[in-house]
């Protein structure tokens, strides 16, 4: 996982524009943030992992919102020249520690997501502090479940309509009230919510597809 954990991050500074300022330094320090992130995962579900999750596809999964969030927030953009909306940094000229706190962000937008998305998780957690204290029987009742549900709903197509309708109740009201408090057009509604509603169905899509 060590291992992952750095090639995930080559590929974060590729992709997403680490730059000629992205020094061994920046490195290092985006290596502990990831490493420390993994030991949260790890601590919290791999102790007794039995609903056989994929954190590769989790930490990969993480980095598609940045991915797409320096297509979408471009300058040059289709979606930022049709509303016109001016003062957006273009996310591949964010500084390292920005990129790395929206990373951080992602991560936690993605294991919000996997917890709305994959519905044996919520069984799961119901047993999981009598599982960890080695309670057995709690252990079986889990077990026998999800042999016989454990794969139930987990494709692709299940988790985009779960992000589509998590989009409406959870991105859109956010949005939508800083909107008003802010006084902003509704240009910044339609920019704001249209990348938000293809990363909820995208990434609903994904962790039921792959994790």
């Amino acid at each position: 996982m060590l291992a992952f954990c750095f090639l995930s991050l080559l590929l974060f500074c590729a992709v997403y524009g680490g730059g000629a300022d992205f020094t061994l330094g920046a490195f290092c320090e985006a290596g502990v943030v990831v490493v420390s992130l993994e030991k949260i995962v790890v601590q919290t579900y791999f102790k007794t992992n039995q609903m056989n999750l994929n954190y590769t596809a989790f930490f990969f999964i993480s980095f598609v919102p940045l991915i797409f969030a320096a297509f979408w927030y471009h300058p040059n953009s289709p979606m930022r020249k049709k509303w016109n909306m001016e003062g957006i940094i273009n996310p591949l000229k964010l500084s390292i520690p920005k990129k790395i706190f929206a990373f951080i962000l992602s991560v936690a937008f993605v294991y919000a997501y996997m917890n709305l998305v994959i519905h044996q998780l919520g069984f799961y957690e119901l047993f999981f502090t009598d599982i960890m204290k080695g309670n057995a029987e709690a252990k079986q009742i889990v077990d026998e479940f999800l042999a016989e549900y454990g794969e139930k709903h987990r494709h692709f197509g299940h988790g985009v309509l779960h992000g589509l309708i998590n989009a409406f109740i959870l991105p859109l009201p956010i949005i939508g009230f800083q909107a008003i408090l802010q006084d902003k057009p509704m240009s910044f509604i339609y920019l704001h919510f249209g990348y938000w509603l293809v990363m909820s169905m995208l990434i609903g899509g994904l962790i039921a597809a792959f994790i």
